[in-house]
C-alpha cells in the first residue's frame, strides 16, 4: 500500500468516527444550524474545520 493510500485510509477512519460529533459540537458552540453549509474558509478554528480542510485536500488532490 502506498503512503497516499495509507494516509487516505487512516484519514477516512478518523473522519468517519469524528465528523458528525465535531459538526454537532461546532453547531452548538457557534449557534449555527448547518455547519456543512458554511464554506470551510468561513469556519472558525475548530476540530471540525481541521477535518473539513483535510477532507477538501484529499478531494482536490487525490479523489478527483
Amino acid at each position: 500500500m502506498s503512503n497516499k493510500q495509507l494516509a487516505e485510509k487512516h484519514f477516512d477512519n478518523l473522519h468517519s468516527v469524528w465528523i458528525y460529533d465535531e459538526q454537532k459540537y461546532y453547531e452548538e458552540e457557534h449557534d449555527v444550524e448547518s455547519a456543512d453549509d458554511i464554506p470551510t474558509s468561513k469556519l472558525k478554528e475548530s476540530n471540525y474545520k481541521d477535518l473539513r480542510v483535510i477532507q477538501e485536500f484529499f478531494e482536490e488532490n487525490y479523489y478527483a
